[in-house]
């Protein structure tokens, strides 16, 4: 599952661009390629903190979901994606519950309270575990331990929402990032323009 933000030119703002830089064409798939690539790294950074802000999973774990597809010389175009399957719960700050009853609490959204899931004997034992590799989750047996053939009953491990989920569900975040990193990236190109045409007059 994704969600994509594409970072490309409009087609009145290419024809301006080739208007002005008609004395050095050759200078426009730089200013294309760089202007671009600047811009999907903004929208990652707007990305990331606007995610931040609906919930408590860390901006470091955030952003290394967030891949971009760069621009080049000849694709004038970059491809910003919040990518992910549904987060471990564990990365919610989960911590067992105290108490005769147990669980686990977590909080998944920064303005919610802390939500919790109740132990249950008979149908939801839930538990952090490590596994043998050292990852550490929260972990749940949906019925009794059994043996059956020598094997006990199976664990899944307990997930929260997924980054594309978040990213959709909040309310307007994805058309404002839209809006916003159309306007950085004609702030940028004419930027980069004017100062290729200062560049240009020096020589």
């Amino acid at each position: 599952m994704a969600s994509l933000v594409e970072v490309k030119v409009p087609k009145r703002e290419l024809k301006r661009i080739d208007n002005m830089m008609s004395a050095i064409p050759k200078r426009i798939p730089s200013v294309m390629s760089t202007s671009i690539n600047r811009t999907a790294k903004t929208a990652r950074s707007r990305i990331t903190k606007e995610i931040a802000k609906h919930i408590t999973l860390k901006q470091k774990d955030i952003r290394s979901q967030i891949y971009i597809e760069k621009a080049s010389r000849s694709r004038w175009r970059a491809d910003v994606r919040v990518r992910g399957n549904k987060i471990p719960l564990i990365k919610f700050g989960a911590r067992k519950l105290k108490g005769a009853k147990g669980g686990i609490g977590y909080k998944i959204s920064k303005t919610g309270s802390r939500e919790k899931i109740l132990y249950d004997p008979d149908t939801n034992r839930v538990f952090i575990g490590t596994m043998r590799s050292g990852y550490i989750g929260v972990y749940a047996r949906l019925e009794r331990p059994t043996w059956s053939g020598g094997k006990r009953t199976k664990i899944i491990q307990r997930f929260g929402p997924s980054l594309p989920s978040v990213y959709e569900n909040a309310q307007g975040l994805a058309r404002t990032i839209l809006r916003d990193t159309k306007d950085t990236l004609i702030k940028n190109l004419r930027d980069r323009v004017e100062w290729e045409l200062l560049k240009a007059k020096k020589k």
